[in-house]
Order: structure tokens, then C-alpha cells, then sequence
């Protein structure tokens, strides 16, 4: 098989789809199944070492002079640059692709260009179309056309879970042998570890292992922060020496509410918001801390839930969710609505001792599952 894989989310500092297109590009690349691998964005073939780790400086080198630097920055907020985006792109990728019809065309990420030859889509969640309350009304407008777009001529089309698969056919009407859900991978850096494996990081933090909280995305509305922090602040005036929250990821669209409690709870030395760590520092204090919170409102998958599975910590998530449905022993699950069921979670974990098996999510079995998709 020959494969040209939509590289876009690699263009930019890797995200959740990032890391998902990077997997699964690399695995692609030493399978011997596919023949050929190419990798394609915004009307242009990269080379194979845009799936290096790479840092921003080496990442900006690849990325410069594209349309897609220039419009990246403006595509959230404005309405021109998203109707320039949609009108050009589309004929500068018809043209790129048109010799490669023997080709499969795989987007990781919803955008599926004018491709003479077989066409695979990932979905990763739906949630401009189920919570657009929770997007910029660009992004939305964007994502949903693309969306509709995609589901329509799409050969065949991928979910991260069978939730997202369920409300992918029920809301287009799709038949269920059009859609396969194919759960993520989880870096091979997230495994239990024990104290002193832990120690180095924690130092710097000043944080004892085991004697901590973790919430680990990006701060918005749709992760619920603002229950949690909520539930958290309940659990604290309950326990006045309970646990410390502590907070790791970057500042999201409309998340300044979060920030304003963030604070006050900062002041109070309950809370300590990292913001951005080392993403060689995030699986230490993923194995290090008592537990997970994460009782995100809307998930595709839910990562942060598997990577603490994989760690062998204790989470607490969603029900009727993406994360229900790979959710183990040590798992608590929540009425994300609810405050006071967050809070009595929270109680419950941070209370009680847990032992809590690792469970893998191997790459290869996400590449390999993707790859019979290829040769439906």
C-alpha cells in the first residue's frame, strides 16, 4: 500500500492530534505493509524528518514560507483569513495530489482535500457540532463545514472511541461499517515508577510523591476546570490539610474565569498552576502523584486518563464518556455536572491507598489497526 498522510498538525508545537499524527506516521513509516509513505499539507509534500522530535526553532525552519505560516495565526479569530483559507487551499491541493490517485489519502484531523484516490479521515471528537459553546464562531464555522465535508466523501472514516463512532453515525446517519473506532496509542514514557525514579522532578517543584492531585490539558471550558476547581475548594474547607491540586498546561480560549480562581486558590496554598513543563517532566508527575482529575465535559478519547492507566495511578473522569468505555479498576467516575459528586471523588481518592494496575495502550496496536482500515 501507498500512503500520503495529511501532515498539519505537525506543523505547529504538537498538540493531542499532533502526537496522534506523529504515532502513527512513524509507525507507518517502518511497517513494511506500506509500501510508500508521503506526507502532505496546505498543497505541499514534507520530508519524513517532520516526525522527529523536533524543537520550535528546528520545526520553524521546516514550516516557514508555506500559506500556512502566514494564515495559522489568524485562522481562530478571523473571518478573512478562514474564507482566503477555504477558497485557495482546496484548488492548491487538488493540483498537488492529482498524480498520486494510486495513493490512500489518510487526514488525522477531520480536513480531507480533493483526492482522486481512496480516502481515509480520522474524527477525533464532535464537539463543534455537539458544544460549539465551547469555540471560537469561526473555528466552528470551519471545523463543521470541513466535518461535513469530509463524512460525505470520505472511502472510510476513523474514531478514537466507539462514543464518538456512536454519535458520528447517529448524527449523519451513517452506516456503522463506514466508521471504525480504533482507541489511541500512549507513549511508552508513562509507566509506574517509584519515588526515587521520581524524586529529580519533584524537587524542583517542591512536591512530595504521593502527596498530590494532578490535572494535566489545556485550561478551557471544556475541560471543566471550573467545576473542578469548585469540587476541589469544597474538598479543602472539609479537609483544611488536604492535598494540594496542582494544574499543568497552557491557557485556553475563554479561560479567564479559571485563571481568576486559579489564583485566589494559589493565594490560599492550595493550588499550584505549573502552566507549560518539560514533556519529559509530565510522565514523572503523572507516576508520582495520588491520583488523576479529570472530569472533562467532552472528550474524542480522553489521553490524560490513559496515560495515568498506563502510569498505574488512580483517575477520576467522566461518566458516559469516551473514558468510560476503557476505564478500569482505580477508575472513578463522576457526574461532570455535578460539583458535589467531583468532591466526594476527590474525598475518596486523596483518603484512600490504591494500588492500581497498569494497563498498556501499545502504538503498534493502533498503527496496525489503522492499516487494516487502509485495505477495507
Amino acid at each position: 500500500m501507498k500512503v500520503v498522510l495529511g501532515c498539519d498538525p505537525l506543523l505547529a508545537p504538537l498538540t493531542g492530534i499532533g502526537h496522534y499524527t506523529q504515532q502513527l506516521g512513524t509507525g507507518l513509516l517502518n511497517s513494511s505493509r506500506i509500501e510508500k509513505l508521503k506526507l502532505f499539507a496546505h498543497g505541499k509534500y514534507y520530508g519524513h524528518e517532520l516526525l522527529l522530535e523536533s524543537d520550535n526553532s528546528e520545526k520553524s525552519e521546516i514550516v516557514n514560507g508555506t500559506l500556512w505560516a502566514a494564515l495559522r495565526s489568524n485562522l481562530a479569530s478571523s473571518n478573512l483569513a478562514v474564507s482566503l483559507y477555504s477558497k485557495l487551499i482546496p484548488l492548491i491541493e487538488k493540483r498537488a495530489l492529482s498524480g498520486k490517485r494510486d495513493y490512500i489519502y489518510h487526514s488525522p484531523n477531520f480536513l480531507l482535500p480533493n483526492h482522486g484516490g481512496k480516502r481515509i479521515v480520522t474524527i477525533h471528537d464532535l464537539s463543534t457540532l455537539v458544544h460549539p459553546e465551547f469555540h471560537p464562531s469561526s473555528r466552528v464555522k470551519l471545523v463543521n463545514q470541513a466535518i461535513e465535508q469530509s463524512v460525505k466523501f470520505a472511502d472510510h472514516i476513523i474514531t478514537d472511541s466507539v462514543f464518538i463512532k456512536d454519535q458520528l453515525c447517529d448524527g449523519f446517519a451513517l452506516p456503522v461499517n463506514k466508521v471504525t473506532a480504533i482507541h489511541l496509542g500512549v507513549s511508552e514514557h508513562y509507566f509506574p515508577r517509584n519515588e526515587v525514579q521520581c524524586n529529580h522532578v519533584l524537587s524542583s517543584y517542591g512536591l512530595g510523591f504521593k502527596q498530590f492531585l494532578l490535572f494535566v490539558s489545556t485550561i478551557e471550558p471544556r475541560k471543566n476546570v471550573l467545576r473542578l476547581l469548585q469540587a476541589y475548594q469544597l474538598y479543602r474547607e472539609q479537609d483544611s490539610s488536604g492535598l494540594p491540586l496542582i494544574l499543568v498546561g497552557g491557557a485556553g480560549w475563554n479561560s479567564d474565569e479559571e485563571h481568576r480562581i486559579i489564583k485566589k486558590l494559589e493565594a490560599k496554598g492550595w493550588i499550584k498552576y505549573l502552566g507549560y513543563v518539560k514533556q519529559s517532566e509530565i510522565p514523572v508527575l503523572y507516576a508520582a502523584s495520588k491520583g488523576i482529575v479529570f472530569p472533562s465535559l467532552y472528550e474524542g478519547f480522553g489521553l490524560p486518563v490513559a496515560e495515568a492507566l498506563q502510569s498505574g495511578v488512580p483517575v477520576i473522569t467522566s461518566e458516559n464518556s469516551a473514558m468510560s468505555e476503557f476505564s478500569a479498576e482505580g477508575v472513578y467516575q463522576v457526574n461532570p455536572y455535578d460539583v458535589d459528586s467531583i468532591k466526594m471523588a476527590i474525598c475518596n481518592l486523596a483518603q484512600n491507598d490504591h494500588e492500581s494496575k497498569s494497563i498498556t495502550f501499545d502504538w503498534s496496536d493502533t498503527v496496525e489497526a489503522t492499516i487494516d482500515v487502509y485495505g477495507c
